[in-house]
């Protein structure tokens, strides 16, 4: 056996070949790719290259004996050197360094996205605390009101608590009588993605039905078209 090496522009093939005679005439069988390689080969092509060497041979244990293999060896060395310890570390280093920066990159985005997310999850448990006492005060007043309507109807004589109060003076504006009334048709997890829709928490609060009406339309184009 030996080993045949075909150069291109670029690549370095090399083989193993096996010498038989048939009918009295030389014949040269491929036994097995030994592997391949750019030209000239860098650390990092020569370290590929020499590890699927081993594998190679490795799987041709049955038919190489241990002179044939250190044969084998020391031709492709002469051919494409073995790397080095002291070539080989500094590019482990290198690969080291460059792992590192990646994760601590990914470590950075990360942080980025899970203080974002714990910013909205605050903004909207401050919105909800400062909501939820005045909806008791609101459902006591709206049973109180039920109650008085119903004694009216049944001809009872009832003393009112005054003018009703003014969307105004209840602190509904207009844009925020719409944007109530739109709220309370969407489903639970259209809400949700409404709240994580905004840059900031404070969106619903200063923008919020303009806020709105952009999800609304973000919503209709990520619906599939019957």
């Amino acid at each position: 056996m030996f080993v045949r090496f075909r150069q291109s522009s670029r690549r370095l093939q090399v083989s193993l070949v096996e010498t038989r005679r048939v009918d009295g005439k030389v014949r040269h069988e491929h036994v097995a790719s030994l592997g391949a390689t750019a030209t000239p080969p860098k650390i990092a092509d020569r370290i590929d290259f020499w590890i699927g060497l081993h594998q190679r041979l490795g799987r041709l244990a049955n038919r190489l004996d241990d002179a044939m293999r250190a044969k084998i060896l020391g031709t492709v060395h002469a051919r494409v050197p073995m790397p080095t310890q002291d070539e080989i570390h500094p590019l482990q280093l290198e690969h080291a360094q460059q792992h590192e920066t990646a994760w601590q990159l990914h470590q950075i985005q990360t942080e980025g996205i899970v203080e974002a997310n714990k910013a909205l999850r605050d903004g909207a448990s401050k919105m909800i605390s400062e909501g939820e006492p005045l909806l008791a005060v609101a459902a006591e007043e709206l049973k109180a009101a039920k109650e008085r309507r119903e004694r009216i109807e049944r001809g009872e004589i009832v003393s009112l608590p005054g003018k009703p109060p003014s969307l105004k003076e209840l602190g509904m504006t207009p844009a925020r009588v719409r944007l109530a009334t739109t709220l309370s048709q969407l489903t639970p997890e259209q809400f949700e993605r409404f709240l994580k829709f905004g840059r900031r928490p404070s969106d619903l609060q200063r923008r919020g039905y303009a806020q709105l009406r952009r999800f609304l339309r973000a919503e209709t184009k990520r619906q599939p078209a019957p």
